[in-house]
């Protein structure tokens, strides 16, 4: 047992097991980055988490082709605007046109702040910077058959 965070992660563990829905803390399911419990993790969150990292790199160095080999044909990716609900794009097609503006704007980088994964899903908590700028969101991924078949897109308001 090991102290993280100020939570015993066995304890951690324990609950989730029971409640049967994963309740990210403090990166108890991280991607290898930190303390983890390997041996009680969910099956498949290390292949997912892989994936997503793999599908990140191919953003990091804005190829949008790389990217879009990495998506499902019938890939869903939310977008987060406009607000409320952001735009919903289905399809290689429709998520090309909406990532383009993205990927063509080299001065832009993602960085990964955290990424956990459980079974298919993966979390990444992420920081978007331009310029002067910068936004902090969280993407929510399934991944199906080494690809990414959904990426739905939060920021914080």
């Amino acid at each position: 047992m090991t102290l993280m965070k100020g939570r015993v992660e066995k304890d951690l563990m324990r609950d989730w097991r029971a409640s049967a829905i994963l309740i990210p803390l403090g990166g108890l399911l991280a991607s290898g980055k930190g303390d983890t419990m390997s041996d009680t993790k969910p099956a498949g969150a290390d292949d997912a988490v892989a994936v997503v990292d793999v599908f990140g790199a191919a953003w990091g160095d804005h190829d949008l082709d790389r990217a879009l080999a990495m998506v499902t044909d019938d890939c869903v990716f939310d977008a987060t605007g406009p607000a409320p609900d952001g735009t919903r794009c289905v399809g290689k097609d429709a998520i090309r046109d909406a990532w383009r503006p993205i990927f063509d704007d080299h001065a832009s980088t993602f960085v990964a702040e955290e990424t956990f994964g459980a079974g298919d899903r993966v979390i990444q908590l992420w920081r978007y910077e331009w310029g002067d700028g910068h936004i902090r969101g969280v993407d929510v991924f399934r991944v199906r058959d080494g690809l990414v078949a959904e990426k739905f897109s939060y920021v914080k308001g």
